[in-house]
């Protein structure tokens, strides 16, 4: 008697798990290629952290010192959201243009291979090149 383990798998399950990889794959790089819009989004939230929690120091000393310091501080970080929202304004359409060609070829590696995976179980003639 055969032991299961020594069973070979049938060809198109060996096909589909190679396919559930490859997608397993691409999602993986599509997860790591932020769009310029959410990639704005996190810089902007994370200056507005940096003013809130610089007001809330603000709040809770008496020190003058420290105060000045702190709206120098706000002040700063204000003017670097103005200067960072007026960037994501000016270089959109090119960071945009470099994110959805980053994701194209991220999508067409992951057809190409389902291709050759198609190719592998239902012969080359079933290609259309």
């Amino acid at each position: 008697m055969v032991a299961p383990s020594e069973i070979p798998l049938p060809k198109s399950i060996l096909v589909f798990n190679g396919i559930l990889e490859e997608v397993a794959r691409c999602a993986e790089k599509l997860a790591d290629i932020q769009s310029p819009v959410h990639k704005h989004q996190d810089d902007i939230e994370a200056i507005q952290s940096k003013i809130s929690v610089a007001r809330e120091r603000m709040l809770e000393t008496s020190h003058t010192t420290e105060r000045n310091q702190l709206l120098r501080e706000i002040q700063g970080n204000t003017a670097k959201l103005e200067e960072l929202q007026q960037s994501y304004e000016r270089g959109f359409k090119d960071a945009w243009d470099e994110y959805e060609c980053r994701v194209d070829v991220a999508v067409k590696t992951l057809c190409e291979a389902l291709n050759e995976s198609a190719g592998t179980l239902l012969g080359p003639s079933s290609r259309k090149e």
